[in-house]
């Protein structure tokens, strides 16, 4: 019994879908035909309405970032105005203290002066002071000396004068009389009338050098006092001038914020002005989707009655040269699925043409202010002048009010993508009330992680097929299929997995948005503008999407379809997660070898293969299994070789098997094909799989990406896909 041998080169299978039409072509272009009779009018108007409040809407956001820009000039030279009026308020105070410090100081003084002037004229006389004693040079001394007062001295100077006056009278008197008469009591009465007057004069001598003293003291006094006084005016004036300066930069920093104040309602009345577009917009809407309502529903009727398992996914849209497609937010602040199919060719793109889904907090914000970002993004080039990846892998971020600005960050496998890839993106509150974020790439969980901040929220609609936080630089290259968002999260891999292979049902109360990219766009061309580019949502919310594509690029930008999404057998894998390169020059050959194997019987034997895009036919894929180490290329079991095809950019596989064994070899030393077949010509560049075929019949068949032009006819001569083997020569 002859065996069956397959073996897998580059090991990344992917299917032969095959896609399954199974549509009600007449009943749906009757149904069209009839939209298009009832409404065609009514719908263009409204269209055309719509389209002018897109432009009021548009015009608004740019109202609006005139006013935001005006309010952040308001308020940084409202922060200025206010720095200045701080610091000259400072200003002020410290002249405030100043002079008040030097109101006390000169208090003080001039209450010593006061005192010692009021001391100096002071004229209580209820008491007959004595003014004797011995002068001293401290005035202070005599502050409380009961002399001290030059009103007490001055009656105290005028009464020893009176007194002294008559004694000299007195005397005068002694002196004329008879000198010999009472001799001894005149003498001795003069002496003491001279005594006493000495006495006298004594005394106006010490109150005059007391008066002296005292004036010399409130004299002290004073010279401190007048110089703290003109220092106090001083203080008094620069006080005055810094509170002019403080009150003239208070005034100025309250017309600022008058005029932030100004801006801010300006900035308001604008912000309200665009919610009314926008609810407007919004009714508008509302009221075209639901007078469409009858439409789906007429067409989701028609669709059941021809049978889901037929009417799967039957077309997709294909985003390209500037499309892209917008549908109507909703609210990813809860618990959310969102689910998506995307078929990307790398070797049409470079990293300017990713497949991205995103959503922005406002219009053109940064990254860290859009609500989410799905994404596929590419590694580092293979080589140096390389412009490719030498592999792919998802991302989704989702941005936060909270630093460091994003709430999570998702990060998948490095991966070959060729064809179509199932994403979901699941974010879950756990009973703890921690949330988490997971990543599903093709029904396989590939990232977790917790969030660790609050979740932005936006009425600007999902984007697909460019960056919603981007100025139109941005715009994928690829199709999008089976775009849903759930109101719960999905963790179970295994769910996901299912969920991926499974047409929602309309009636679904947990699907928020179901754009199944399945509407009937090969509808006569009659069709509204309105339908033809409308996105229907099948969910009972009714979103509706659109896709916009360029001036001139209306046929191109945005097309749909055929899709196969649902129709490839749950076990085939859809994209490799790695590949071997090989990069051989001429001092530097790198192979893979692998055992060998019997292919005397029955076999096939297929892979992935890829040349490096610009090499030669020297570096063409090759591979072969020689009779002995060391043999000659003649000398081979069977090659396999990429070679040039007929035109320009064109290639083929050519397979040959030789007869040639360890020995009986031919007395020349070289073999006899027992076949040699080639592939249809192919483009070069690119992912290709080829297979080999040998039948138990003796049949050999060569397929590239899974095609044989000659397959079903009788073998053919060489120089076909088709040959069966020399039987003489095997």
């Amino acid at each position: 019994m002859k065996s069956s041998i397959c073996l897998v080169l580059l090991f990344c299978l992917f299917s032969s879908p095959s896609f399954v039409a199974g549509t009600a072509t007449d009943d749906l272009n009757a149904l069209h035909t009839s939209v298009n009779d009832a409404t065609s009018g009514d719908v263009t108007n409204r269209e055309a309405a719509k389209a002018v409040a897109e432009g009021n809407i548009a015009s608004q956001l740019v109202a609006i970032q005139t006013a935001e820009s005006e309010v952040v000039t308001a308020r940084e030279d409202y922060l200025v105005a206010e720095a200045d009026y701080l610091s000259k308020l400072d200003i002020y105070d410290a002249s405030v203290i100043a002079r008040d410090d030097k109101q006390a100081e000169f208090d003080g003084l001039d209450a010593t002066y006061q005192a010692a002037l009021a001391q100096k004229d002071g004229s209580d006389e209820t008491e007959d002071y004595v003014c004797t004693g011995t002068v001293t040079v401290a005035a202070e001394d005599y502050v409380d000396h009961p002399c001290w007062s030059q009103h007490l001295r001055d009656l105290r100077t005028a009464q020893y004068n009176t007194e002294i006056a008559h004694i000299d009278s007195v005397l005068a008197e002694l002196d004329a009389g008879d000198p010999l008469e009472e001799y001894t009591e005149a003498s001795q009465a003069r002496n003491e009338l001279l005594s006493l007057k000495a006495e006298l004069n004594a005394k106006i001598a010490y109150l005059t050098l007391m008066g002296s003293i005292q004036t010399q003291y409130v004299a002290d006094l004073q010279a401190p006092r007048d110089v703290a006084e003109g220092e106090l005016t001083a203080l008094t004036t620069d006080r005055d001038t810094k509170q002019g300066a403080m009150t003239a930069a208070k005034s100025v920093m309250d017309g600022k914020a008058a005029t932030v104040d100004t801006k801010a309602a300006a900035l308001k009345t604008a912000l309200d002005t665009l919610t009314s577009l926008q609810q407007s917009y919004a009714s508008a809407y509302a009221t075209d989707t639901t007078e469409l309502d009858s439409v789906r529903d007429a067409i989701q009727a028609l669709l059941t009655d021809v049978g889901s398992s037929s009417v799967t996914a039957k077309s997709a849209l294909h985003l390209q040269q500037g499309g892209y497609a917008e549908i109507p937010a909703v609210n990813l602040r809860k618990d959310f699925t969102m689910e998506v199919w995307i078929n990307f060719d790398p070797t049409r793109n470079d990293q300017h043409n990713l497949p991205v889904i995103s959503q922005a907090k406002t219009p053109f914000s940064d990254e860290s202010k859009f609500v989410f970002q799905l994404k596929l993004n590419g590694g580092p080039a293979q080589s140096n002048g390389d412009t490719g990846y030498s592999y792919f892998y998802w991302s989704f971020v989702m941005g936060s009010p909270d630093s460091p600005g994003y709430a999570v960050k998702l990060t998948g496998n490095a991966m070959q993508v060729y064809g179509w890839t199932h994403v979901g993106i699941s974010v879950k509150t756990e009973s703890d009330g921690r949330i988490f974020g997971r990543m599903f790439v093709n029904g396989e969980l590939q990232a977790t992680n917790q969030l660790s901040g609050g979740r932005w929220s936006s009425r600007l609609p999902i984007v697909l097929g460019k960056l919603a936080t981007d100025r139109n630089t941005f715009f994928s290259d690829c199709i999008f299929d089976e775009f849903r968002v759930l109101s719960e999260a999905v963790t179970d891999a295994g769910v996901i997995a299912t969920h991926m292979r499974t047409a929602l049902s309309p009636e679904a109360t947990n699907v928020r948005i179901n754009i199944r990219f399945d509407d009937d766009h090969d509808a006569p061309a009659s069709l509204p503008t309105a339908l033809s580019t409308r996105l229907m949502d099948s969910s009972l919310n009714r979103l509706d999407g659109k896709f916009f594509t360029p001036s001139g690029l209306e046929n191109v930008a945005a097309t749909f379809v055929p899709s196969v999404v649902y129709d490839a057998p749950e076990t085939t894998a859809r994209v490799s997660t790695y590949a071997l390169q090989l990069d051989s020059k001429a001092a530097s050959q790198n192979y893979l070898a692998l055992p060998s194997m019997d292919l005397t019987g029955a076999f096939t034997l297929e892979m992935w293969l890829k040349h490096k895009d610009g090499s030669t036919s020297a570096y063409y894929p090759r591979v072969s299994q020689a009779v002995r180490d060391g043999a000659s290329r003649e000398h081979f079991v069977f090659t396999l070789e990429m070679e040039d095809g007929s035109a320009g950019g064109s290639c083929k596989y050519t397979y040959k098997m030789g007869n040639c064994a360890s020995v009986g070899m031919l007395a020349d030393g070289l073999c006899k094909n027992v076949v040699e077949i080639e592939s249809d010509e192919f483009t070069c560049t690119g992912w290709h799989h080829v297979a080999v075929m040998v039948t138990d019949s003796d049949v050999a068949k060569i397929f590239v990406d899974g095609t044989c032009s000659d397959e079903g006819s009788e073998p053919l001569p060489t120089g076909t896909c088709v040959k069966r083997l020399d039987s003489d020569e095997a």
